[in-house]
């Protein structure tokens, strides 16, 4: 637990807070492709205390005991059904759960969101998503699992790979700020910084019940689908940029030559190709790639690419349904991995490690994994990292790899 002073919130950047409405969302990474930009939306879609609500104009106009309810009449009664997004938004990990036949997973906390998609939005020259923010007078920097425990929680997992209960866990951490004034620009602005940004930037603010913000600076790939095609990009391994370039060079041919950081991928791999096989064609699902490296402005990861087939008319929540939670995150076999999560994590995920990005009127999908995300909760600031742990997990590494991550942010925080 970290005390944290006190500053006056940042100034500058484009991503100033609009007047309240429905919601918005800058989509500002490469990978969103003809998506990319910004969009606000008077309806949104809100999860929260285990129900999901239809909020518009910051009114509650309709009310849904589950996601599936929600979506099977708000998607029947859609006006929107060629490419143009239907909903902007994102699904947490309990949501992608439940919409995956009830899989283990520890509930959100109360009155954190459970999900936001902004329905049939329009889109919008001003990217005036995020306010400004800082900590606040006695704030306060905790973590849901202390480094001691989170290596005690490395080394149950390898207990579980020993017996052969799993092959594979991801283990995931919260790291909260107590007291939070104000917006997520600053934390946007750092992770847009540089040539390299990731390939799935984006940023949310939504009014509804509980107003919030959320900032996601993923690079992973959970799933696109268009039309009958559909491919997923898992990531595994990391390596930090070097000081220089020969260090770089260096911890690139290392990551690329890891036997540990080979497997790791690899295992996920397949269970991204078993899942895409339980909804494609008969024989069309491919690894294109089983994995090489890209590099980011801090870091290095190892990114594989399967492609498969599926029928045209094939519904995206069932899609979503087999995809989500992914593979990446959750580990192998997947049930059995978030069992052995919803008992090691003392937390919900919330939005981190859900999904994230735009479901199409015609069923298309560009889904991002939202695997370095923030947002804010009841004048808290939320952050969430993690590590897939296999067999030759070294504890220590492992949990300095979790705060690496979102090392830019935690500084941020620590240093404000």
């Amino acid at each position: 637990m970290e005390s944290l002073d006190s500053r006056s919130p940042s100034t500058g950047g484009d991503l100033t807070r609009a007047e309240p409405s429905g919601g918005r969302a800058d989509l500002a990474g490469p990978g969103w492709g003809r998506w990319r930009g910004g969009w606000m939306a008077r309806q949104c879609l809100e999860g929260r205390h285990g129900a999901w609500a239809l909020v518009e104009d910051g009114c509650t106009t309709a009310r849904w005991p589950s996601l599936g309810e929600a979506i099977e009449v708000l998607w029947r009664e859609r006006k929107i059904r060629d490419q143009a997004p239907w909903a902007v938004g994102w699904l947490g990990y309990q949501a992608c759960a439940e919409l995956g036949g009830d899989l283990p997973a520890r509930p959100d906390t109360e009155g954190a969101p459970s999900g936001i998609l902004l329905l049939e939005p329009t889109t919008t020259d001003s990217q005036t998503v995020l306010g400004a923010g800082s900590t606040a007078k006695g704030a306060v920097l905790r973590t849901s699992l202390s480094e001691e425990q989170f290596m005690k929680g490395v080394q149950s997992i390898r207990g579980h790979i020993a017996d052969g209960t799993v092959y594979q866990v991801n283990l995931c951490r919260r790291f909260t700020v107590n007291r939070w004034d104000g917006g997520l620009r600053s934390l946007f602005d750092v992770a847009s910084a540089g040539s390299a940004v990731p390939d799935y930037l984006s940023a949310f603010s939504w009014e509804g019940v509980s107003p919030g913000e959320l900032v996601c600076a993923s690079m992973e790939l959970l799933v696109s689908r268009r039309h009958d095609r559909m491919e997923t990009k898992p990531i595994k391994g990391t390596r930090p940029r070097g000081a220089t370039a020969g260090e770089d060079r260096r911890l690139i041919r290392q990551l690329e030559t890891d036997p540990k950081e080979r497997a790791e991928l690899a295992m996920i791999v397949d269970l991204e190709r078993n899942d895409l096989g339980r909804i494609a064609r008969t024989g069309s699902v491919v690894v294109e790639d089983p994995g090489r490296v890209r590099s980011w402005e801090r870091i290095h990861h190892r990114v594989a690419r399967v492609t498969a087939s599926v029928w045209a008319g094939m519904p995206w929540q069932d899609i979503v349904a087999v995809m989500a939670p992914g593979g990446s995150v959750t580990g192998c076999p997947k049930r059995s991995a978030m069992s052995m999560i919803a008992g090691l994590e003392p937390v919900g995920r919330g939005p981190f490690t859900g999904a994230l990005g735009v479901i199409a009127g015609n069923g298309d999908l560009e889904l991002a994994l939202p695997i370095r995300t923030a947002w804010t909760s009841d004048g808290r600031l939320e952050m969430a990292a993690g590590c897939g742990i296999v067999w030759e997990s070294d504890p220590l590494a492992e949990e300095v790899e979790s705060r690496l991550k979102i090392g830019n942010w935690l500084e941020l925080v620590e240093s404000s």
